[in-house]
C-alpha cells in the first residue's frame, strides 16, 4: 500500500513500535512548544488510523529528539531538563564519545583500549569505566537508549533524584 504526503504538508513523519503496535507519529512545524505529549499521543492514534497500518507493517522504535530517546528509557518528563543540562554539558549528546574528544561527534565506535580505564568517561553521559554501561545492555556502545537507560539508573542511585545530580553538576561541574 502507498501512502503519500501532500507536497503543501510540510510533516515529519516518524513509525514507532511500541507493544507490538505501530504507531506513525506526525510532527507539525505549525504545532506549538510545550504541547502536552498526551494531547499530541491522542491525535497521534487518531492520525494512525488514516495509514491503515497491519501488524505485518510493524518498525522499530525510531526517537526523533533527545526527549523521545530519553522517554524511550523509561526517563520522567519532569527530570529531561537536567538531564539534558548534564548530556549537553559532559558529551553534547554525543553517544560515541570519549573523554577528551573535543570539536566533534564521532560517528562510529572506536575502542582505544579504555573500556576499563578509569580515567576515561564515555557515551551520553561520560560513564567513567566506559565498561559499567554493559549493565544496561549489550548494545552499550552505541544505543543512546542504552546509555540513558544506564545514566538513570546512575543518578537515582548516586543522587537520588536527576534534580540533585543537577546540582552537584552545577556546583562541582562532574558527576
Amino acid at each position: 500500500m502507498k501512502h503519500s504526503i501532500k507536497p503543501y504538508a510540510i510533516t515529519i513523519l516518524a513509525v514507532v513500535f511500541v507493544s507490538g503496535i505501530s504507531v506513525v507519529q506526525l510532527f507539525s512545524p505549525t504545532t506549538p512548544p510545550g504541547t502536552n505529549r498526551n494531547q499530541t499521543s491522542q491525535s497521534i492514534v487518531t492520525k494512525v488510523k488514516q495509514f491503515n497500518l497491519q501488524p505485518e507493517n510493524k518498525l522499530p522504535i525510531i526517537p526523533v529528539t533527545h526527549q523521545q530517546y530519553a522517554e524511550a528509557a523509561g526517563v520522567a518528563d519532569s527530570d529531561f531538563g537536567y538531564m539534558d543540562y548534564i548530556f549537553s554539558h559532559e558529551s553534547g549528546w554525543c553517544v560515541m564519545k570519549w573523554q577528551g574528544e573535543i570539536g566533534y561527534c564521532p560517528t562510529s565506535y572506536t575502542d582505544y583500549g579504555s573500556t576499563t580505564d578509569v580515567t576515561e568517561g564515555y557515551g551520553l553521559c561520560q560513564s567513567t569505566p566506559a565498561i559499567k554501561m554493559e549493565s544496561a545492555g549489550s548494545d552499550w556502545r552505541t544505543n543512546e537508549i542504552t546509555q540513558i537507560k544506564w545514566c538513570n539508573a546512575y543518578a537515582m542511585s548516586r543522587y537520588g533524584s536527576w534534580a540533585a545530580a543537577y546540582e552537584h553538576w552545577i556546583n562541582n561541574h562532574n558527576w
